[in-house]
């Protein structure tokens, strides 16, 4: 974080959400990539799987656990879409973990991949606006700060 944003203080929770799906964006572009190299190894998909399923994870359970937990009581908007996807990942990430058939385990990851990014695009169009307009920006800091201590994020 460089010095302009330190003295605005924490970000927004919503704008490193929006930096981890840059961050996700490049790694599925690497698992991708190693997946055209490897045409037919089930074992490679497999592996790639098991790397990138915690990582998703990890990031929707930050999502939900303060952007969406941010709108407890209230109407969540679009935000409330936002837990269903979470759970259709976690579906397809399980039908990854019980398949047995290589060539449908590289399926399966090409479409998990296809998901998340189709989800996070929807979240940056949708849901992360929403948040920002129904939240202070006070909360929305406050938020950025607790996702930072939870990533191991220095902000000082």
């Amino acid at each position: 974080m460089g010095p302009a944003a330190a003295a605005d203080g924490p970000p927004r929770v919503t704008d490193a959400l929006r930096g981890e799906h840059g961050a996700l964006y490049a790694l599925f572009g690497a698992i991708r990539d190693l997946l055209d190299e490897a045409t037919s190894d089930g074992a490679r998909a497999r592996l790639l799987a098991r790397l990138l399923a915690p990582v998703l994870a990890s990031h929707a359970d930050l999502e939900d656990g303060l952007l969406l937990a941010a709108f407890e009581g209230a109407e969540p908007g679009p935000l409330a879409a936002m837990e269903e996807e979470h759970r259709g990942i976690e579906g397809r990430i399980q039908a990854l973990d019980h398949e047995r058939d290589d060539a449908r385990v590289r399926d399966l990851l090409e479409e998990l991949l296809d998901a998340a990014r189709l989800h996070f695009e929807r979240e940056e169009v949708a849901a992360f606006p929403f948040a920002e307009s129904h939240l202070e920006d006070g909360v929305l800091r406050r938020l950025g700060s607790e996702w930072a201590a939870r990533r191991g994020v220095r902000l000082d």
